[in-house]
């Protein structure tokens, strides 16, 4: 019945440990902004680095306040869900076990953590099987219903178009009959359809 706010991290592009806690701090302004926010110590902590670049830039103004006034309130961050998204996508000179590493202290520290992965694209592969054992609790694979998916896909996106979305669904066996053998990835699908 706990209810959790998620604080969504793209590890697109990202080449160190410092990206990925600047990204936090990015993800996680817009609930430090807000004067009921409660974060922990340690998250604060585990920021450092990203806050001192900050504040070297200058590009810390209202951020800097923010966390100051989380400190000075800080409680448990048991309602945060870090969730890391794209990690098949991180740099290659960023390696799985450093990631891994980072996200087991954030766990180690009482943060909860959900990893989204491509497993079958992680380039450094054998290096992520190995850590991953050691760090990651519970693996669910994802395995789109494209059939039922592709409704919900058209009505979302298409809501204002009706001649061009009755056209998608009238069409939608012989789209999802080349589709379904090459691919399950939802954002391919919404492409093609757009």
């Amino acid at each position: 019945r706990k209810k959790y706010k998620s604080v969504p991290i793209s590890l697109f592009g990202l080449s160190s440990i410092e990206d990925i806690q600047t990204q936090i701090l990015v993800s996680l302004y817009p609930i430090l902004k807000k004067k009921a926010a409660k974060i922990s110590m340690s998250l604060v902590k585990s920021l450092a680095g990203p806050l001192t670049t900050l504040l070297g830039q200058g590009g810390g103004d209202g951020v800097i306040e923010a966390v100051e006034d989380s400190i000075k309130t800080a409680v448990s961050y048991d309602n945060l869900v870090l969730c890391f998204d794209d990690f098949e996508r991180k740099e290659e000179s960023l390696k799985a076990r450093q990631v891994l590493g980072f996200i087991n202290s954030i766990v180690e520290k009482g943060g909860k953590v959900l990893v989204l992965a491509n497993e079958d694209k992680i380039s450094d592969n054998q290096d992520y099987q190995e850590f991953k054992e050691r760090v990651i609790g519970h693996t669910i694979e994802f395995l789109p219903d494209t059939n039922n998916v592709f409704a919900k896909i058209v009505d979302a996106k298409f809501s204002g178009e009706l001649r061009y979305k009755d056209f998608l669904n009238s069409k939608k066996e012989f789209v999802l009959e080349i589709f379904q053998p090459n691919s399950n990835n939802l954002r391919t699908l919404t492409f093609i359809l757009q």
